[in-house]
């Protein structure tokens, strides 16, 4: 049977974390990456591709994941090749993670090494989820949405769209994060926090889109 060709969406360290710990499949093959602003023809031994050059390569199609981990240019790009039928988006799933078997996936998802996602949590579509992780049971995590390594989520929490953990935060349980917050790395979240804020050591302050340009550089 021929192997399914993914081609990693970004060229940075996500990217290539997700080639190392990327196990070989009779399924899959990473055969390269993609970088609409590329400045090395290939990284780690992987071929590196604008956009357009990936779709003249690989006519027949390819499958792909956005290894960004800021999930407004995560949103940019899916609106740019939603609707390109070649490309198709799987998940990545390290086999060191431990994901239950009650929960439910969409696609495009990456989970790093060591982090366990618990019973009946559901995680929707191009979610990243770093190492060492933990996600309580009956948890929502949506669209777009980063969790950064060391993190911990409550059970029954839910984080919503477009939502940037940093590393090792605490979130409690029963709680929900809305839409397009930030949380500082470090903090604990002990109650629920609107839309469009960042909150870092406790405090909650409304910051606009324009001032959070340049906060995952």
């Amino acid at each position: 049977m021929e192997k399914k060709i993914i081609l990693i969406y970004g060229a940075g360290g996500i990217a290539r974390d997700i080639v190392d710990f990327f196990e070989p499949s009779d399924n899959y093959e990473i055969q390269g990456f993609i970088d609409d602003n590329k400045k090395e023809n290939k990284i780690n031994g992987l071929e590196v591709y604008t956009l357009q050059e990936a779709k003249v390569k690989y006519k027949q199609g390819f499958y792909t994941v956005i290894a960004i981990g800021d999930p407004q240019i995560k949103q940019k790009i899916l609106n740019k090749i939603k609707d390109i039928n070649e490309i198709k988006l799987t998940n990545i799933i390290s086999n060191k993670a431990f994901i239950f078997p009650s929960c439910t996936l969409g696609l495009g998802n990456i989970i790093y090494p060591f982090s366990i996602v618990a019973s009946n949590t559901k995680i929707v579509d191009n979610v990243l989820i770093c190492g060492n992780c933990s996600i309580g049971h009956d948890a929502f995590i949506g669209n777009f949405s980063t969790i950064s390594f060391n993190s911990t989520i409550g059970g029954n929490t839910k984080i919503g769209k477009a939502v940037f953990i940093g590393s090792g935060s605490h979130i409690r349980d029963e709680i929900e994060i809305k839409d397009r917050c930030t949380i500082g790395m470090g903090s604990k979240v002990l109650k629920s926090v609107e839309k469009d804020k960042i909150y870092y050591n406790k405090l909650v302050d409304y910051l606009t889109h324009n001032k959070l340009e340049g906060i995952f550089k």
